[in-house]
C-alpha cells in the first residue's frame, strides 16, 4: 500500500506502476511521469481536488473518488477494457482528454462531468443510475453502440454527442435524456424505445444534426 499525505506536491518523472492499493489524501502530482493502474490495482482518491492530478492516467483497475466534494482531472485519462472509475461520492469531472473502454460507474445522487473532448470506445459500460453530463463545448464520439437503460444524459450548452457509422445511442425503459442545449449528432442516429424519456428542456437551442426516431 502507497499513501500518499500532505499538502505538499508529488513530483512524478517516471512511471508508476499500481497493481496493489494507492491511498492519495492531498498533494498535487505533477511531472513528466505516468501512473498506470493495472489489473487489480486500486487508486483511492479520497479528497477533492481541482487541477491536482497533473500527469497522466491509464486505467486497468479500479479509481475510487471516495470525498464529498469535486473531483476534475487536469491531464489525459485512459479507462482500459479493464478499468473501472468509480464515482462513489461527489463529483468526477474530466477536464482533460479522456477515453473509455472499461466502466464508468455513477451511483444514484453522483454526477460525471465531460468538460472536455473523449470517447466511448468498445467495451464502455455506464452503470448505476447518476448523471452523466456533458458540458462547457465538449465533445463525446462514441465508437460502439450503447444502449442506455439507466444513466440521465444530459447535454449542456455547446456541448456534442456524435455517434459514428454503425454506432447508435438507444433509450431504453429505464434511460433518460435531458437535452438542456447543445448538439445530437452523428450518422448512426438516437433511437427512443417504449418507456424511455427525453426531456427538451431551457429556452436554449436544441440542434439535431443526426436522426431521431421516437
Amino acid at each position: 500500500t502507497i499513501t500518499l499525505a500532505t499538502v505538499s506536491t508529488k513530483t512524478l518523472n517516471s512511471t508508476l506502476t499500481n497493481s496493489g492499493t494507492i491511498n492519495w489524501n492531498s498533494g498535487q502530482i505533477s511531472g513528466t511521469g505516468t501512473v498506470q493502474n493495472a489489473s487489480g490495482g486500486v487508486f483511492n482518491i479520497n479528497f477533492d481536488s481541482i487541477s491536482q492530478l497533473l500527469v497522466p492516467v491509464l486505467n486497468n483497475g479500479t479509481v475510487n473518488h471516495t470525498s464529498g466534494g469535486n473531483f476534475s482531472t487536469s491531464n489525459t485519462f485512459t479507462n482500459g477494457s479493464g478499468g473501472t472509475l468509480s464515482v462513489n461520492v461527489g463529483t468526477w469531472g474530466f477536464s482533460s482528454a479522456w477515453s473509455n473502454a472499461g466502466t464508468l460507474h455513477i451511483p444514484a445522487g453522483r454526477t460525471l462531468f465531460i468538460n472536455s473532448a473523449g470517447s466511448l470506445n468498445s467495451g464502455s459500460a455506464l452503470t448505476g443510475t447518476g448523471i452523466f453530463s456533458v458540458n462547457g463545448g465538449a465533445t463525446v464520439t462514441q465508437n460502439t453502440p450503447w444502449t442506455n437503460t439507466n444513466i440521465n444524459l444530459t447535454l449542456e450548452s455547446s456541448s456534442v454527442w456524435n455517434t459514428t457509422t454503425g454506432n447508435g445511442t438507444t433509450f431504453a425503459a429505464g434511460g433518460t435524456l435531458t437535452w438542456n442545449a447543445g448538439t445530437l449528432a452523428g450518422p448512426a442516429g438516437f433511437t427512443v424505445d417504449p418507456g424511455a424519456t427525453i426531456t427538451l428542456a431551457t429556452v436554449s437551442t436544441k440542434t439535431l444534426n443526426s436522426t431521431l426516431t421516437n
